[in-house]
C-alpha cells in the first residue's frame, strides 16, 4: 500500500473508532469525513491541552481520549507523579508490538543470517511501577510487560520479570544471567548497553569481543544513537555488529532503519497520522508558540531536505499533538528521516531531556541572588572511562571576582545534582544508573569564556541560556 493510501484510511480508522468519545463530541468528530474536514475541526494540541482530559482518564473515566479505560501511562517526562502521563491503549500496545516484529523481520530480509537466533537475546528496558492501581513507566517497560511468551525463549531473564525490579537489581540479575551465555543481539537504550558492556568486560576479565564473539546485532532506541556510537564501537573491539536505530517517545514509535544507511524508514501504515509544519528558525515553539493550523501538511505533501516539526495522531488518544523533534526528509517516496534537533530549548543528547525551564528552575533554588549573566550548560564526556556528564559554567562580567561565592564548585554541583533528580525523571534514571556522573561546575568571565568556545568541539550539544 502507498503511503497516502496507508495514511487516510489510518486517519478514517481513528475517526471512525473514537467518534464516540467525550473527546469527539466535544470536536464532533462524527461529522468528519476526510483530510480537509480534520484538518479544519480538529485543532493542533500541546500536552497542556489534553491534560485535563488525561485527568479524566486516570481517575477511572472511560471513552474520554480513547474508547477504553486507560491504564497504562508511559511516563514522558517530570517525575512518576507530575510528569507527563501520555495514554497507553490496547491498541497502542498492539501497534507497537507489531512494529517491534517488523524491525526483526526487515532484519531477517535485509541481513539474512540464522546465526541471529541460536545464541541468547538481551533486552535493557525500563522500569514500571503501579500507583493508585494505574501503571506508570517508561514505554520500553510496559512494552517488555506485554511481550508474548514465544519470545521469552531468546532471553535468560524473563522481559516482564525485568521490568518490575528496580534498575539496580534489574541489572545485576541480566548480568548474571548472561555472563556465560552465547549472547547475539542485544537491545536498549544506548547509555544503558555502555554500562552494561563495561560491567560484562569487568567481571569476566576480557574484552567483549572475547566474551561473545558471535554479538551480531544491536538495537538502540530512546536516544540519539550518534552521541554513543563512537564510545559503543570501542568497548565491542573487532567486532562489528549491525546496528539499527529505533526513532520513538512516550508518544509512538515513528521509524527504524541501520544505522549506516544514515536515514530512517518512517512507518506510517500502523497507528499514527503525520502531520508537518515547516520550522521557521526565527519562531520559538513551546506550549506557548505553536505553529498555526493552516501550516500543517500531510504527508504527501512534504519536501525533501526541509526541516520539519511533526504532528501526530494516534491510537492512544493524541489528536494533533505536537512533537518536540525537528526531522527532515531525505527521500519522500518512500518517506525515510532524520532526526536534526528540537523545538524547544533543551539537551537531550544522553536521554536526560534537560529543558530551559527545568534549568531555570535550578538557578532560581540554588543561586537566587548571584550576579552571573549567562550560564550555558554543555554535554560532555570524561576522559578514561568515557561516560556522558552536564558541565555548568556560569559567565560573569570581566570586572566582576567570583571566589565570594558562598558553596564551592563540588557542593554546588550536588545541590545542581540534587534538584536535577527531583524535578527530572530521565535524568534521575541517568544518574541513579550511572549512565551520567556528577555535573561539574565552572565560573568563568566572558573573556576566558570566548577563549573556551573557540577550543570546544563544534559538534557537541549545548544549551546557552542568557538570565
Amino acid at each position: 500500500m502507498d503511503t497516502i493510501t496507508a495514511q487516510n484510511r489510518l486517519l478514517s480508522k481513528l475517526l471512525n473508532k473514537a467518534q464516540n468519545t467525550a473527546y469527539a463530541h466535544h470536536l464532533s468528530f462524527s461529522k468528519l469525513r476526510n483530510y480537509d474536514d480534520f484538518a479544519t475541526q480538529v485543532p493542533i494540541a500541546t500536552y497542556t491541552d489534553l491534560e485535563p482530559w488525561i485527568a479524566r482518564c486516570k481517575e477511572g473515566e472511560s471513552n474520554v481520549l480513547w474508547p477504553d479505560k486507560i491504564d497504562r501511562y508511559a511516563v514522558s517526562s517530570g517525575t512518576t507523579g507530575k510528569g507527563k502521563h501520555i495514554p497507553i491503549t490496547k491498541e497502542r500496545l498492539q501497534s507497537d508490538l507489531q512494529f517491534m516484529r517488523r524491525i526483526m523481520w526487515n532484519c531477517i530480509k535485509e541481513y539474512p543470517d540464522p546465526g541471529l537466533f541460536l545464541g541468547k537475546h538481551v533486552a535493557l528496558s525500563g522500569s514500571v511501577e503501579i500507583l493508585g492501581g494505574k501503571l506508570y513507566g517508561e514505554i520500553s517497560g510496559i512494552l517488555a510487560l506485554e511481550s508474548p511468551k514465544w519470545i521469552h525463549y531468546w532471553y535468560q531473564l524473563n522481559p516482564k520479570m525485568a521490568a518490575e525490579l528496580p534498575w539496580s537489581e534489574r541489572l545485576e540479575q541480566i548480568i548474571d544471567s548472561n555472563l556465560n551465555q552465547d549472547v547475539r543481539v542485544l537491545s536498549g537504550v544506548p547509555s544503558w548497553l555502555l554500562i552494561f558492556l563495561r560491567e560484562i568486560s569487568k567481571r569476566r576479565g576480557k574484552k567483549i569481543e572475547e566474551i561473545w564473539p558471535n554479538l551480531k546485532l544491536i538495537v538502540s532506541g530512546g536516544v540519539a544513537l550518534s552521541g554513543f556510537y563512537d564510545v559503543l564501537k570501542q568497548e565491542l573491539g573487532v567486532l562489528r555488529p549491525k546496528f539499527i536505530e529505533n526513532y520513538g517517545a512516550s508518544e509512538g514509535y515513528f521509524s527504524t532503519g541501520f544505522y549506516d544507511t544514515g536515514s530512517m524508514n518512517l512507518i506510517s501504515d500502523l497507528n499514527i497520522f503525520y502531520e508537518f509544519f515547516e520550522i521557521d528558525e526565527k519562531s520559538n515553539y513551546s506550549n506557548n508558540h505553536i505553529p498555526k493550523a493552516e501550516s500543517l501538511l500531510p504527508i504527501w505533501e512534504v519536501k525533501p531536505n526541509t526541516p520539519y516539526g511533526m504532528v501526530i495522531t494516534n491510537n492512544s488518544g493524541l489528536w494533533r499533538y505536537v512533537m518536540n523533534d525537528i526531522i527532515m526528509f531525505d527521500s519522500v517516496d518512500p518517506p525515510k528521516i532524520r532526526v536534526s534537533g528540537r523545538l524547544n530549548e533543551m539537551t537531550d543528547s544522553f536521554g536526560e531531556a534537560l529543558t530551559s525551564s527545568e534549568v531555570y528552575s535550578v538557578l532560581k533554588n540554588i543561586l537566587p541572588d548571584q550576579p552571573y549573566k549567562k550560564v550555558h550548560v554543555q554535554s560532555s564526556w570524561t576522559n578514561e572511562p568515557k561516560t556522558p556528564f552536564h558541565r555548568w559554567i556560569f559567565i560573569y562580567e570581566n570586572s566582576v571576582k567570583t571566589d565570594h561565592m558562598a558553596l564551592t564548585n563540588d557542593e554546588l554541583s550536588k545541590r545542581i545534582d540534587d534538584e536535577l533528580r527531583s524535578i527530572n525523571r530521565h535524568y534521575a534514571n541517568r544518574r541513579e544508573t550511572k549512565a551520567m556522573v556528577e555535573p561539574v561546575v565552572s565560573f568563568l568571565t566572558f573573556t576566558e569564556y570566548e577563549i573556551l568556545l573557540r577550543k570546544l568541539n563544534k559538534a557537541q550539544s549545548k544549551l546557552g541560556l542568557f538570565i
